[in-house]
């Protein structure tokens, strides 16, 4: 027989807390761990009074809002195929009436020449950026951060003026309830 002790399923069971168990006291190594540190946005200029510019949450480099658009290519049988295709996805989505849901899409695709929203990263950070000076495409944008699939963009606001004593003071956000409710203000008007 070997020097080495072999323990069989009963002694196994029965061994109890090992010393130095990394599993003991977990609650306790817990709260010796230092809390996470939540990543903040980048301070960034206040926009200009002509622009709308779109954010990322903290944590998101690379982000882009598809068109919901047929992609066109230089093969007319592919154009085709994509394109019913597109229609049956379409219909089966938005319902029969897809083509006056979706027209605003084509209109933005129009305007942009482009049929993906492209957030340019900011450097050195985890975050990205869209402005635009274009309403239509803000609007567009407002609307497709409402789905789940865009929850993490959000629109950074533009101070706004308000009288208080016949002053006029430039106020801002104070956290994302406050943004959310200034930015439905502000397109509203």
């Amino acid at each position: 027989m070997s020097d080495r002790a072999t323990i069989n399923r009963a002694e196994r069971d029965d061994i109890g807390i090992m010393p130095d168990d990394p599993l003991v006291d977990l609650a306790e190594r817990a709260a010796q761990t230092p809390p996470e540190r939540k990543l903040e946005p980048a301070a960034l200029r206040y926009v200009a009074p002509d622009r709308f510019r779109f954010r990322t949450q903290p944590g998101l480099r690379s982000t882009s809002i598809v068109l919901r658009v047929p992609e066109v290519t230089f093969d007319l049988d592919k154009n085709v195929r994509i394109k019913k295709n597109w229609e049956r996805w379409a219909k089966r989505t938005f319902g029969p009436d897809f083509k006056k849901v979706l027209k605003v899409d084509e209109v933005i695709a129009e305007k942009t020449g482009e049929t993906v929203i492209k957030f340019r990263p900011l450097p050195g950070r985890m975050e990205a950026t869209y402005e635009t000076g274009d309403p239509e495409i803000a609007a567009y944008i407002r609307m497709r951060i409402q789905e789940p699939a865009h929850a993490m963009i959000y629109e950074d606001v533009k101070p706004m003026a308000v009288e208080i004593n016949g002053e006029t003071v430039y106020v801002v956000q104070a956290d994302p309830t406050s943004r959310a409710r200034m930015a439905a203000h502000a397109a509203g008007s």
